[in-house]
């Protein structure tokens, strides 16, 4: 199977985006890469192919967020969750591929390679050089890049198959059209929230009536006075375990993270033939400059031949031990890869490097202080958790384990303290730490929590309650009355909206706005009643064409009064709406505008191509959900949770 070219630059300027540095991202996940953290079918996901694609994740990250990336927001995104499942995609695509024979082998995405404009001379040949600094800044080798290409675009083909047979009717996206970009034009009356500025004081019968109604909204908040501990690195103290021993240990465990390989400096001729190798190898042999043969033998220039400083495990296989078995100034005989003929001279070799123990000090501490500190606080989290059940007090389980017993103070159920009014300082700030403080009987203890680090815990006792009370009429008088007012100033307002409902229902398509007013000043029984004074007036606001949807002049409008508009026919009026200023608006259908998809091929367009994608993700989603059932998914949660 072939692809075009095309397809194939657009693959690759995808990885180039994608493909950061693997190491560049410090200490925010551990370097565990021994085991398993996801099985699907026969293969499995390492520790360390997880690692390094978050790794990358997370560099590309930085690049467009920076220092506001902290590891905290890092764990705050669930990024591992988003990584884990597109590894998991990969293998199932991958296994599907090579079941149904979709397996493309080196030739195909080196001839690809060849093709990408980036890598490419101006006379069309092949820029190796330009290539090679590609694959060194990415951190690729030639070998691991090319199974990558032939992966990914296998990948890439089950793809397409699946989601380019998604099919949407022609006449589905007609009338969505219509729906999407019909148009009104409307009348609208606002009555403002100010429009009656003053009623009459209630009676005693309508107090008492209205506080018996509102008595909820009459009461005093719940408090809890609540004592914790908290079990995190801050907790535990674990410099004095840390000594020259077990610096050097973790030194020896993770040398390989220290240690910079053997590289070699290397220049590089390449030919389509194994006759012209020879050729440039007999030359060179016979005394000739290796640059001078480079360009009469293979037009490339002094620049194009070198590959500068490379490890073994940079370069292909199958050429990569007899370049490294060169001696310094040695000239390679012709050798073949999936590339060429390659002529290769060793200038340099720069040995394996490994940084001592006496610079990377500081660092080894630095890790084993997280590393021990999680491991003491999982142990003391068991013992915690014996001693509570075996019967002892928080006070007596953090005497016990030598641990800090806290307490919040008197608060309310978003922490703020009762004699203060202001949020306590000595609160844990866990999500759900008031959650579980409210959820606590008096005189109890909480459960062991988990935080949202997966590290630390807390634990709970609710040492006293001073439950909610609803205040006597007399505490509330005053503030019954402001309410009460309100409240019937509301529901004033509203009456007279209703009327202008029924103005509206009745006039034609000019809305007079006077005559409106005009009833609006009059008033009605309930406004003489509560003795309102009218002191301001309605608006008219005229649409000629109001969408569907909010646009700029409408951000205030809810969306409930855009449903009711556009459900009603023409010269029907809606009822009223409260706005987000809490004026209420009252619409009249004034004219139906039909939306004419045959002026507006560029707008239908889009609507089916919108409809196609999600077409295709309901397909691809289904797909996925079939290959899962095929291929068996178990996924290690706590090995990507620790990472």
């Amino acid at each position: 199977m072939e692809l075009s070219s095309k397809f194939f630059v657009a693959l690759l300027l995808g990885l180039l985006v994608l493909s950061f540095s693997i190491w560049g991202v410090g200490d925010v996940f551990r370097s565990n890469v021994s085991d398993a953290v996801a099985i699907v079918g026969e293969q499995e996901i390492s520790e360390g192919e997880f690692r390094q694609a978050m790794n990358r994740e997370v560099d590309h990250m930085k690049q467009n967020f920076g220092d506001q990336l902290t590891p905290d927001v890092l764990k705050s995104l669930n990024i591992h969750k988003r990584i884990i499942n597109q590894l998991v995609n990969d293998k199932l695509l991958s296994q599907e591929a090579q079941e149904i024979g979709l397996v493309f082998g080196d030739k195909p995405a080196l001839q690809q390679i060849a093709s990408v404009p980036q890598f490419r001379n101006e006379d069309g040949s092949f820029n190796a050089e330009a290539f090679h600094q590609f694959l060194r800044g990415q951190g690729h080798s030639e070998a691991g890049f090319i199974k990558m290409i032939s992966d990914t675009t296998a990948r890439q083909v089950l793809i397409d198959v699946v989601t380019n047979n998604a099919f949407v009717s022609e006449g589905l996206v007609k009338k969505i059209y219509e729906y999407e970009n019909e148009k009104r034009k409307v009348s609208t009356v606002i009555l403002p929230t100010n429009l009656i500025s003053e009623i009459r004081e209630p009676t005693t019968e309508e107090i008492a009536d209205f506080y018996e109604k509102e008595k909820s909204k009459f009461s005093t908040m719940e408090y809890r006075d609540v004592s914790y501990l908290v079990l995190n690195s801050e907790a535990v103290d674990v410099e004095k375990e840390i000594n020259e021993d077990s610096l050097k240990q973790s030194y020896q465990a993770h040398i390989r993270d220290y240690t910079t390989p053997e590289k070699r400096n290397l220049l590089n001729i390449i030919f389509e033939s194994k006759e012209a190798a020879d050729e440039a190898y007999q030359q060179i042999k016979s005394g000739k400059d290796f640059y001078g043969v480079a360009k009469d033998l293979a037009n490339q220039d002094k620049a194009e031949t070198a590959l500068g400083y490379l490890a073994k495990e940079d370069l292909l296989p199958e050429i990569s031990e007899k370049i490294f078995s060169l001696a310094k100034d040695e000239v390679s005989e012709p050798l073949e890869s999936s590339f060429g003929w390659h002529v290769v001279k060793l200038l340099d070799i720069k040995p394996e490097q490994v940084e001592p123990i006496e610079k990377v000090k500081n660092e080894l501490r630095q890790k084993l202080i997280v590393e021990k500190s999680e491991e003491i606080v999982y142990s003391l989290s068991a013992k915690l958790e014996d001693l509570l059940a075996a019967g002892s007090s928080l006070e007596e389980a953090a005497n016990e384990l030598g641990l800090k017993l806290n307490k919040t103070g008197m608060i309310n159920s978003a922490g703020v303290l009762k004699e203060r009014g202001e949020l306590t300082k000595n609160m844990p700030r866990y999500s759900n730490f008031l959650s579980v403080a409210f959820a606590t009987e008096e005189g109890q203890s909480s459960s062991l929590e988990q935080g949202e680090d997966g590290k630390s815990y807390f634990v709970l006792k609710v040492d006293e309650v001073i439950e909610p009370r609803t205040k006597a009429l007399d505490e509330v008088k005053g503030n019954v009355i402001s309410a009460w007012k309100q409240a019937k100033s509301r529901e004033l307002l509203g009456g007279l909206a209703e009327g202008v409902v029924e103005s509206l229902k009745a006039s034609g398509d000019n809305v007079n706005i006077e005559e409106i007013n005009k009833k609006i000043k009059a008033g009605n029984e309930e406004t003489q009643k509560y003795s309102a004074k009218i002191a301001g007036e309605a608006l008219l606001k005229n649409f000629d064409s109001l969408k569907r949807s909010p646009d700029e002049n409408t951000t205030d409008y809810p969306a409930s009064f855009f449903e009711e508009v556009f459900a009603l026919k023409k010269g029907d009026a809606s009822g009223y709406h409260e706005k987000v200023n809490k004026d209420l608006v009252v619409g009249k259908v004034i004219e139906i505008i039909s939306a004419n998809y045959k002026k507006d091929a560029d707008g239908l367009g889009q609507i089916e191509q919108t409809l196609s994608y999600d077409a295709s993700e309901d397909m691809w989603e289904q797909y996925l959900l079939y290959l899962r059932s095929k291929f068996p998914v178990k996924i290690i949660e706590e090995k990507i949770t620790s990472e």
